[in-house]
């Protein structure tokens, strides 16, 4: 078995998958690291489809116990077990993404909520601080817990149905990335990373922002039952 994790390129990937597929056993699973891009797309490169499937583990590893397994449209169904398998047994919690969809799932929820809080702070609804806020003292600890659909139900679906007729009409529904988060890359302000993004950071401010995340990570994970050894 073999798990990529080089860089979110398409052809890059390609090109690694017939390296392995020249170069490993006939009977070897071949998974991809890959955060959203097509594993069936990735598995044409090679030669044996069926033993080829997507093994996502979240940022950052060490804490995050989530895997992706994701199936390709001719991954076998005895390969996705195997890795749902070894996920387990390294100790993390595996779901299988029947369908192989941009983003997977843990993306595709990720970047949906992302989408609408650009909207509301470039149309001024609220700040940057607040809109974060909004997340970690409210909705952010529901869905940590029990996630978005468990909520709904503890919530009542009536209530939650009558809601989104109200709603869903009102949410942002862009189909390109904004402006707004452009313009920041475009002048340098890609994130923590750089010093800045929508907030600013210095060296220490960083180090001391990821000590608060771990710290925090590795609390909620033991009250879940989830923390790493």
């Amino acid at each position: 078995m073999v798990v990529e994790a080089i860089s979110e390129d398409l052809e890059l990937k390609q090109r690694m998958f017939q390296c392995f597929d020249e170069a490993c056993p006939a009977r070897a699973v071949l998974a991809s690291n890959t955060s959203g891009l097509s594993i069936t797309a990735i598995a044409g490169a090679t030669k044996r489809p069926k033993l080829v499937a997507g093994m996502h583990f979240w940022n950052p590893p060490h804490l995050i116990p989530l895997v992706e397994v994701i199936k390709g449209r001719q991954t076998a169904d005895a390969t996705a077990r195997l890795l749902v398998d070894v996920s387990r047994r390294l100790g993390k919690r595996p779901i299988l993404v029947r369908r192989d969809v941009p983003g997977f799932v843990g993306n595709r929820l990720q970047f949906a909520v992302l989408r609408e809080a650009l909207h509301l702070l470039d149309s001024g609804v609220a700040s940057a601080e607040d809109i974060d806020t909004a997340m970690t003292a409210g909705p952010g600890i529901r869905y940590g817990l029990l996630g978005p659909l468990r909520t709904a139900d503890l919530g009542g679906l009536d209530v939650f149905l009558a809601i989104t007729k109200y709603l869903f009409a009102d949410l942002c529904a862009d189909r390109e990335p904004p402006p707004l988060l452009a313009d920041l890359v475009r002048r340098g302000r890609a994130g923590a990373k750089a010093g800045g993004g929508f907030y600013d950071y210095s060296p220490r401010d960083r180090k001391k922002l990821l000590a608060e995340r771990d710290r925090v990570l590795l609390g909620f994970l033991r009250v879940l039952g989830g923390a790493p050894e």
